[in-house]
């Protein structure tokens, strides 16, 4: 099978949840068949992510890297995102012969699918004809954030996320369809869509956890001077931060009664500045954007708190904790995804009471927190490990070929006036 992956930036090193999930998928097309990578690029620091990508994995081929508009061109872009009501992180990318472009490649090198990793690139993808396409959106975003605007505490945040709800509803009503398969990542999303988007054929493809997560031995139950309960998360969206708000002010107070010796860590970068008051305001709590050493961070938490109530997809960083071994506690929205069963795989807890309880529960029980890591560990392996998902996108692969109105003889196009 031959593999065309459009990539809107380059996801290695795999420093973010997105590009956890894009290095995750280019791994297991490598092993598919051969792959072609089409990407973007800003210049010589981003250059330097795609030699690394290059380096890691040889058997890849880089067959083009695009500019993105800037300037000017990104300002037209963005007008043309307003007046197609698309999502305006696709401005870099709404350029004039781009389109034409992938249609060049995909027609002479006449590959097998084309993945498409972001629906910032739906646009461009849409438009492509004598090759079967598939959509990893990765999120039904629509979802996202309609779960969030019951959540928005001001008049200003609540418009802004009706303005995105509507803008990723009409982005997934239109362009959705002209694919030939569209794969969000947990069947949430995936339900979702095929209520909102019924023209479109939806198939779930899961995000794959690196094997580096499971080989990791899980702490023994006395390794800890003091037990420590990181709070994690991606604090961007106001409803997490609010979320996490919550907890800090109804939750902690109560948990550090019962565990007096406890130790506390925010983890992940902080952009709003309520969280950070709130933070600046609490004492005892330590907060961490980034760490040199991942693995050593996870293995040292005795509980992962990840609190965030809205959204949708699947949450990488809470499939890396369950992985390592470390007991989960969160809400439905970040743990139903993952199918977990709850109180043996991980701890879902929707109020304040039962959130704080079970975190209490887990941080007295050496025995129950140690069955909660091993039977997180052992489903994030039977459904997020390399070989799970690999058979999830090998299928739909194959779905979007059959899928496909390929024509027999399909008129290799003329070289675009592509110009930069």
């Amino acid at each position: 099978m031959r593999i065309l992956m459009l990539l809107h930036e380059c996801p290695y090193p795999a420093d973010t949840g997105p590009r956890t999930h894009s290095l995750g998928l280019l791994k297991i097309a490598t092993g598919l068949g051969e792959c072609d990578v089409v990407g973007f690029s800003d210049g010589d620091r981003e250059n330097g992510r795609w030699q690394g990508l290059q380096q890691a994995m040889p058997n890849l081929r880089i067959r083009e890297l695009l500019p993105r508009a800037t300037g000017l061109r990104a300002a037209w872009g963005g007008l043309q995102c307003l007046a197609d009501r698309f999502p305006i992180s696709a401005r870099p990318y709404f350029r004039a012969g781009l389109a034409e472009r992938l249609q060049y490649l995909a027609t002479t090198e006449r590959y097998d699918v084309v993945h498409v990793d972001s629906f910032r690139l739906c646009r461009l993808t849409s438009k492509l004809t004598g090759v079967p396409t598939v959509l990893i959106p990765p999120d039904a975003f629509s979802l996202s954030f309609r779960r969030a605007l019951p959540k928005c505490r001001t008049l200003g945040v609540y418009l802004r996320c009706l303005a995105r709800y509507q803008m990723f509803r009409h982005l997934e009503q239109k362009y959705f369809p002209r694919h030939d398969l569209v794969c969000p990542v947990s069947p949430l999303d995936g339900d979702w869509l095929r209520l909102h988007v019924p023209q479109a054929d939806v198939r779930e493809v899961a995000i794959p956890v690196a094997d580096e997560f499971f080989q990791q031995r899980q702490r023994p139950l006395d390794a800890a001077s003091d037990p420590h309960l990181v709070i994690a998360g991606s604090f961007i969206e106001d409803c997490v931060t609010r979320d996490t708000i919550e907890v800090i002010e109804n939750c902690l107070p109560v948990i550090r009664r019962a565990v007096p010796k406890l130790r506390v860590t925010v983890w992940g970068r902080v952009r709003s500045a309520a969280l950070q008051r709130c933070l600046d305001r609490s004492w005892g709590i330590d907060a961490i954007s980034w760490v040199d050493d991942y693995q050593a961070m996870l293995q040292s938490a005795w509980v992962y708190l990840y609190p965030q109530s809205a959204m949708s997809g699947i949450q990488t960083k809470v499939q890396q904790a369950m992985a390592a071994g470390i007991p989960v506690v969160g809400r439905t929205a970040a743990l139903r995804p993952l199918r977990v069963k709850s109180g043996t795989d991980a701890a879902i807890a929707d109020d304040n009471a039962s959130l704080t309880d079970a975190v209490i529960r887990l941080l007295q029980d050496d025995k129950g927190r140690f069955e909660m890591g091993q039977a997180g560990r052992t489903l994030m392996m039977q459904r997020f490990s390399s070989n799970a998902v690999a058979s999830q996108l090998s299928a739909a692969y194959r779905l979007a070929i059959r899928n496909a109105t390929v024509p027999e003889s399909t008129t290799i196009p003329l070289v675009p006036s592509y110009v930069d």
